[in-house]
């Protein structure tokens, strides 16, 4: 498929050494034939938050360091990196990779959650918030507990009910129960009233908080994972 290129352009990084090293702006190295042979066909380094393309589903670089194949190049404390828009968001092959088209969007801000109640976690959503990304660690079972699980799913969070709060309305969310799924939502796994993210999946607020007041947008996890033991808390966000 051809598709128009709408922008080009260059940006530059510094690196904040000071911070964790998925927060620093490392750039993520990923090593000839890390991914299979030939793929990538030379090295790549690429910016944490740029996403690979694996089983229909974009994935950031960050989410696959290793330590060994694929990893943090600390070599870096500063560089530029190019980018190249299509219209529409797009996969491309760079280096024998399956990638992404950079992809616009305003500045992120990561949000915490306010609060925990057995497996609901609470957000604070800033005025006029239009969409958000449900961020978790994700591994794929076959990884994990075995080749002998023959599930190659990356599974994130199992969600199920979703609400949103503010002063004026208390709505109950579902668009991640829809047969057509969203960005980053499987669709062939999940149960009743359940769905699994990839690690990254996004959640349209829609036109919910144009009255221009914050708002509370609760989330139900069913289940997690399976998930790699590391020494790092994790800490859900979005």
């Amino acid at each position: 498929m051809v598709l128009p290129v709408i922008s080009t352009g260059k940006k530059h990084i510094h690196v904040r050494p000071d911070l964790s090293d998925d927060k620093a702006g490392w750039p993520v190295r990923v090593m000839k034939n890390a991914i299979s042979d030939g793929v990538p066909y030379k090295d790549m380094l690429i910016t944490p938050g740029h996403c690979l393309f694996f089983y229909n589903c974009f994935v950031p670089v960050r989410m696959l360091v290793n330590g060994v194949s694929i990893f943090h190049d600390k070599s870096f404390h500063a560089y530029d990196y190019y980018y190249l828009e299509t219209n529409p968001h797009s996969v491309i092959t760079s280096d024998g990779m399956l990638t992404e088209s950079f992809l616009k969007t305003k500045e992120g801000t990561v949000i915490r959650s306010i609060r925990c109640q057995n497996q609901t976690y609470s957000f604070m959503l800033p005025p006029n918030t239009s969409a958000v990304r449900i961020i978790s660690r994700a591994n794929r079972p076959c990884d994990v507990i075995g080749p002998f699980i023959d599930d190659h799913h990356l599974m994130g969070v199992a969600v199920g009910e979703i609400s949103l709060v503010s002063a004026k309305k208390n709505l109950s969310i579902s668009s991640h129960l829809n047969s057509t799924k969203l960005d980053g939502w499987h669709k062939d796994i999940g149960w009743n009233g359940v769905a699994w993210t990839n690690g990254n999946a996004l959640l349209p607020i829609d036109k919910h908080l144009i009255d221009g007041g914050i708002a509370i947008l609760s989330l139900t996890i069913r289940a997690v994972g399976p998930y790699f033991l590391t020494n790092q808390k994790c800490r859900k966000g979005i």
